[in-house]
């Protein structure tokens, strides 16, 4: 997840603050994309990142979404090898999540990193290296 320490350092790095006529629908379209693997931030134009840190605080500030406390970062305490329908994922902070929507993806990484985010209500899981995402319920 090198994306989240990309976009605070070019949230740093701006000199002007985001403005009311961010086009919000472009930030979230860029957003989704980089959440899916489908982007890079370093494919962004200036304002485009703008955007898409626009959104990233919209969601932080969303507060707790199901379990969601803004955006959590950690890695899978472990091996990871995929999600299969109800899969659970024992995070190093301690928590405890699982699948809460049906999806079926192999890949074998050991303590890869993960992002969990706000969702329309709900919480979505992304681990690095993996081109989907899927929805999450808190456990612990």
């Amino acid at each position: 997840m090198r994306w989240i320490a990309r976009l605070l350092l070019i949230y740093t790095f701006l000199s002007f603050p985001i403005g009311a006529n961010a086009d919000m629908r472009s930030g979230i379209e860029n957003y989704q994309a980089i959440m899916a693997g489908e982007k890079r931030i370093e494919q962004l134009s200036q304002e485009e990142a703008q955007e898409v840190l626009w959104v990233l605080e919209a969601i932080e500030k969303q507060g707790s979404a199901g379990g969601c406390s803004g955006v959590i970062t950690s890695r899978i305490d472990g091996e990871f090898e995929g999600w299969d329908g109800e899969t659970v994922f024992k995070l190093i902070n301690g928590q405890v999540w699982q699948q809460s929507s049906y999806s079926y993806r192999y890949r074998y990484a050991y303590n890869p990193e993960v992002v969990i985010f706000p969702s329309g209500g709900r919480c979505k899981l992304k681990v690095d290296g993996m081109d989907s995402t899927i929805f999450v319920r808190r456990l612990k």
